[in-house]
């Protein structure tokens, strides 16, 4: 495991941790038992600050049922309070970790896409994909997305095959800046280093067998084939990343439909809650952006009756999840395009 993942799984763990002993906390009482003395008995009292004020509550003898209790749940409150500020230190820590990887993360990402720029390959038919164009559009369109939906080692990269555009060196591009080439079982090249892995996928259409991934000798690479992808190269949208360099994504609406046709798969069912989340927030911006609402429409229209289905199968799972006035009329219009839940998948 790499190790944005690694910090990212401690500081989530972490995070519950907080939660659950802020709510302890709250259950036990606050204050401080004081002795008061008479000629024949000792008395306790619990004293405790409310508002401008000490409250004084009569807890009885040593002997009293009472008195065991408090004290019990005063010396747990002092033990969960320690634990507290133990776990906020460490979650400081993380947070500063994260943001120095992320930092670094950056660097490597902005000189690449800067590189790309540079060459005219942004627009000759590479696109940013996948968990990092979330990132993207969260930062250019200021969508309502937690860390958990942007933090991500895959940096995945879409190339148009066959590609047309100018002659450029990926490969020695990537091995220069410190990353090494890696191999999967179709024989396509990733290339993994800086706790990334950077992937270049490519459309296939084929449903039966594997197809064996190809060189693509103008940019040094040999891309994945990958299915239910195709649908990103539809009218792609320029931005500007976040260190200033414009890169190319696929349309936020294409994102979307693409994400609902893949999330009900089973080679999806680890990442299924991350995916109904970034669905979610994109949804959110279609909703309030006329265009992009009517991108979504025409991109159901022309789904397939076994994408269509594939859509209505994570529309349902989302709406458990998420009934929000936005997100429910954006379904609402994927439905009516889409037809009868877009029929049976074949």
């Amino acid at each position: 495991m790499v190790l944005d993942q690694i910090l990212q799984e401690s500081f989530e763990a972490y995070s519950r941790e907080k939660s659950k002993l802020a709510a302890r906390l709250l259950t036990l009482p606050r204050g401080s038992l004081v002795l008061h003395k008479t000629k024949t008995h000792n008395y306790y009292y619990l004293h405790k600050k409310v508002g401008e004020s000490v409250a004084s509550y009569f807890i009885g003898e040593k002997t009293a049922p009472l008195y065991g209790l408090v004290v019990r749940l005063i010396n747990e409150r002092k033990k969960t309070k320690q634990e507290l500020n133990l776990v906020i230190t460490y979650l400081k820590r993380l947070r500063k970790n994260i943001m120095i990887t992320q930092i670094n993360t950056m660097d490597l990402l902005s000189k690449i896409f800067k590189e790309f720029a540079d060459n005219n390959l942004w627009e000759s038919g590479i696109e940013l994909i996948g968990t990092w164009c979330f990132n993207a559009y969260s930062n250019f369109y200021k969508l309502n997305a937690g860390p958990n939906l942007i933090m991500t080692s895959d940096v995945d990269m879409l190339v148009k095959i066959p590609y047309t555009g100018p002659e450029y060196n990926i490969d020695r591009l990537l091995s220069g800046l410190g990353f090494v080439k890696e191999f999967k079982e179709d024989m396509s090249v990733y290339y993994s280093g800086s706790g990334m892995y950077i992937e270049f996928l490519t459309p296939t259409e084929n449903k039966n067998k594997k197809v064996m991934a190809q060189d693509e000798p103008k940019l040094r690479i040999r891309p994945e084939p990958v299915e239910m992808i195709s649908i990103l190269l539809n009218n792609p949208t320029s931005v500007e990343w976040k260190s200033g360099e414009k890169i190319v994504l696929p349309s936020m609406p294409s994102f979307m439909i693409q994400k609902m046709m893949i999330a009900c798969t089973l080679m999806r069912s680890a990442k299924r809650k991350k995916d109904h989340g970034q669905i979610i927030a994109v949804a959110e911006y279609i909703a309030r952006n006329k265009p992009m609402l009517e991108e979504t429409k025409k991109i159901c229209k022309s789904l397939t009756k076994n994408e269509k289905h594939q859509v209505c199968i994570t529309i349902d799972d989302v709406m458990k999840k998420d009934r929000s006035g936005a997100v429910k009329a954006i379904f609402h219009h994927c439905r009516k395009e889409i037809g009868d839940r877009g029929g049976m998948a074949g």
